[in-house]
């Protein structure tokens, strides 16, 4: 599961994800249905490095994706976190969008633990 998902160090490019998942997921010949809701789970280790600011991105998926706007959520994972970054990304209400986790091991556990299967 999530767990088995390996850990690539390097940039954090959080725009070229988010207009990615705007492009090429959220979109009919992907399978996305216009009347649908839309969720992304965005799992960060921080700031942005590369690709300009995620803001714009993630306002475009909030706004304009086909039928209803797409919901964003995030785990914020490590202690080199950019708070008004993610508080810009994550949809309204933040605290009910917005999780920490002190490692990717940490969060692992806790997501094999909350989900059934």
């Amino acid at each position: 599961a999530i767990g088995d998902i390996a850990y690539e160090s390097g940039s954090t490019a959080t725009a070229v994800a988010l207009n990615m998942a705007k492009d090429d997921v959220f979109v009919s010949t992907a399978g996305s249905r216009p009347d649908a809701v839309k969720i992304l789970f965005l799992i960060t280790d921080g700031k942005s490095t590369i690709g300009g600011s995620p803001v714009p991105a993630a306002d475009a998926l909030k706004d304009a994706v086909d039928g209803p706007g797409c919901e964003i959520f995030a785990c914020a994972v490590g202690s080199s976190v950019t708070e008004q970054e993610l508080h810009d990304i994550v949809s309204e209400p933040v605290p009910e969008h917005l999780v920490y986790s002190d490692s990717f091991t940490a969060m692992s556990r806790g997501i094999d633990d909350a989900v059934v299967f």
